[in-house]
């Protein structure tokens, strides 16, 4: 009796763990993903060809109950995304479950990547305020033109 109680218990603070975990993720601003399970166990964007991110043991997947085709989500952890050579080598994820059943793509790299660089390079005001000086130091200059003829 006592083990089935504690066995409860423990999964009930599993679940409050994993809940607290992805408020944790939703709320202070780390980045997530959502990307598609394929046959092999990778996990892949919308994109044609596919940018593979990472794979899933085949264990966690039948323990899951995922099959090929889901779209999951997955918050990038501390580890973050390593590049090489501008490829994207390692991502460092964190399975947080399936996607809603009316989102009907995975994320594209191109959106991947413009979040992962405003929230880890993001533009600052002088950025902006030098770019926009120097479009109008450029307008400002002469434009003449000898035309010949």
């Amino acid at each position: 009796m006592c083990t089935d109680v504690c066995m409860v218990i423990s999964y009930l603070l599993c679940l409050a763990g994993d809940f607290f975990y992805f408020f944790f993720l939703f709320f202070f601003g780390y980045d997530q993903v959502v990307l598609e399970l394929q046959d092999d166990g990778n996990l892949t964007t919308s994109d044609d060809p596919p940018v593979v991110f990472g794979s899933l043991d085949g264990d966690f997947i039948q323990k899951s109950g995922l099959c090929s085709g889901n779209l999951l989500r997955f918050a990038v952890s501390d580890g973050g995304l390593s590049f090489v050579d501008g490829k994207l080598e390692r991502a460092d994820l964190h399975y947080l479950g399936k996607v809603n059943r009316a989102r009907a793509f995975a994320d594209s790299y191109s959106k991947v990547m413009f979040q992962h660089s405003v929230r880890h390079s993001p533009l600052s005001i002088d950025d902006l305020l030098a770019s926009i000086t120097s479009t109008n130091d450029q307008e400002k200059e002469a434009c003449d033109v000898e035309m010949a003829g």
